[in-house]
């Protein structure tokens, strides 16, 4: 937490605004804890999302991708073992989608950062607002950034943009971490 201090709070919400736009309306770079980091927004008509309530929304995404991981590290320690290919562990990836009221998997869980299972990258959760995707930065800072859009945006358009922002928080953090 220390070296986000270092960054200035200034350079964040232009580098989220990246990956706005093409229907998605709002990015959030938040910790795993849910601490609200920046955030960059294009849509001034949201009910979902506002000035008063942008961060409570990062929490609540937050804990939702940490309750997807725990699940996955519930699973990882039943199972033991997995059977995935190395390229599956490295494009590891979650889905969900809300069907009348509740939420499911489709396409795998988080699991622990282990040899034989992967971390959770990605995870698309679909709301009555619309549409949220998080990715964890992957670096020991435990960021997320998280994109909010309309739930006629394709899934895979959000999925590329939130791990590409991601990837490259990621990179950037460990530089900061690096001694010089």
């Amino acid at each position: 937490l220390i070296l986000l201090t270092m960054l200035r709070a200034s350079n964040i919400p232009p580098l989220l605004s990246r990956i706005t736009g093409d229907g998605i309306h709002t990015a959030l770079l938040v910790t795993s804890d849910g601490e609200l980091l920046g955030s960059a927004t294009t849509r001034q008509d949201s009910s979902f999302v506002s000035d008063d309530n942008i961060a409570s929304v990062g929490s609540l995404i937050a804990e939702v991708a940490a309750d997807y991981k725990r699940a996955g590290n519930d699973l990882a320690a039943l199972d033991g073992k997995s059977s995935m290919s190395a390229s599956e562990k490295n494009q590891s990836t979650a889905s969900a989608r809300n069907v009348g009221g509740t939420t499911r998997s489709t396409n795998g869980v988080g699991h622990p950062n282990t040899s034989a299972v992967p971390a959770l990258k990605c995870l698309i959760v679909e709301f009555e607002q619309g549409i949220a995707g998080v990715a964890s930065t992957g670096s020991y800072a435990g960021c997320l950034v998280i994109a909010l859009a309309e739930s006629s945006v394709e899934v895979g358009l959000i999925r590329a943009r939130v791990m590409t922002l991601a990837s490259y928080v990621g990179e950037a953090l460990t530089q900061l971490a690096e001694p010089p």
